[in-house]
């Protein structure tokens, strides 16, 4: 795309985000996709997720429910239980159609956000489940994720100790 560059705050950054998945999104049309799922280049997704979403083409999508989150350069990695979508941007695989999504791409000022979970992957479940097109848990941990690196455009909002207890599992990884 040929945006300009965002400041260097959150904020802006995230604003840069989301009209990047905007764009994305009004261009895949011409595919015309079942699913769509928004990928950080942090993530490892599980090799099962493509047959699953494939084999059930006419689902609303889902959310991770379960994943393993990893810190760049720890030595652990957690097994989260429950809750994974709340923390991780890769959760979600959300049908094509259930976007709001412009007919052409207004200019770049004029972009907004147009479905609140476009950017803000928490907020996917319940906004679509008050559509009344809820999203069901996948069956399996769908990905890995990686946090605390220099491509990550998000906040942390728990300190390391505190994502290690949220209802997980670490493990010690060998040195």
């Amino acid at each position: 795309v040929d945006f300009p560059p965002p400041n260097a705050d959150y904020d802006s950054k995230a604003a840069d985000k989301d009209k990047k998945l905007l764009t994305g999104l009004v261009g895949l049309r011409k595919w015309q996709p079942s699913h769509v799922m928004m990928v950080d280049a942090d993530d490892c997704i599980s090799r099962r997720l493509a047959e699953h979403v494939g084999r059930n083409p006419n689902k609303n999508g889902w959310y991770c429910e379960t994943g393993y989150e990893y810190e760049d350069g720890g030595d652990t990695i957690v097994y989260r239980k429950e809750g994974f979508y709340c923390v991780c941007g890769t959760s979600n695989v959300i049908a094509y159609k259930l976007f709001t999504l412009p007919e052409t791409l207004p200019p770049f000022e004029e972009m907004v956000e147009y479905d609140r979970f476009m950017g803000g992957h928490a907020c996917a479940k319940p906004d679509l489940a008050e559509r009344g097109t809820p999203l069901e848990a996948l069956p399996f941990p769908e990905r890995f994720h990686v946090f605390r690196r220099a491509v990550n455009v998000r906040r942390i909002f728990l300190d390391p100790g505190e994502r290690r207890k949220a209802r997980g599992q670490t493990l010690r990884l060998k040195t």
